[in-house]
């Protein structure tokens, strides 16, 4: 390629020579030549790095993209810890960070929430930054925050938000769960306190 180079700007100043070409023109005319030769080495090398065996490629791919595990469904949801359970109530978990701007916001909606549901249902907010709590995100899969899982009397997932949340649709669909587990919670209550079923249970949150 250097060779051929070399032959096209021999015979363009021959040329130029030829017509009496004045040496500025020449010396524009080199310039143009060099600097034609050097796009053609820099866009050659960059196919050529391009250009490399499927197998390096899947390398590369593995080695600087991580694998993310989906999410776990309702069903796949580990029940929740011990140290989490409330009696009889159901158990609103959001693992959250303070440096987090949508936990930031979605925060006195979550507070205002938690006393709505009150003593029927808790919501417990976890910080990812504690070991403790960081400890089990990979049992959640809890890959962003804010992320919330709501579970019932018995410790089983019920319902779960995560990445795209929308205050007014958690308070909704919350608010069912409660809704519908009040019968268990009331169970709940009488089993434990046996002596007091004549005590009248917590009235509804208001939808």
């Amino acid at each position: 390629m250097a060779l051929n180079f070399k032959r096209f700007v021999a015979s363009g100043l021959a040329c130029m020579s030829q017509y009496n070409i004045s040496h500025y023109s020449a010396a524009c005319f080199t310039g143009i030549a060099c600097a034609f030769l050097f796009v053609c080495l820099i866009t050659g090398r960059a196919i050529a790095n391009d250009v490399t065996h499927p197998a390096e490629q899947q390398r590369r791919s593995v080695s600087v993209v991580p694998v993310v595990p989906p999410p776990l469904s309702l069903e796949q949801t580990p029940a929740l810890p011990s140290q989490f359970q409330q009696p009889c109530q159901l158990v609103l978990l959001e693992f959250y960070a303070s440096w987090c701007r949508t936990c930031q916001y979605v925060d006195p909606y979550v507070k205002a929430l938690k006393r709505e549901i009150a003593p029927t249902a808790t919501v417990l907010q976890l910080d990812v930054d504690e070991p403790v709590i960081r400890s089990l995100m990979p049992t959640f899969r809890v890959t962003g925050t804010p992320m919330f899982i709501l579970f019932n009397t018995q410790g089983k997932a019920i319902y779960k938000m995560e990445r795209q949340i929308s205050p007014s649709v958690l308070r909704q669909n919350v608010l069912a769960q409660v809704k519908a587990n009040q019968k268990a919670i009331k169970q709940c209550r009488h089993s434990a306190h046996p002596k007091q079923k004549g005590v009248s249970d917590a009235t509804s949150p208001a939808e």
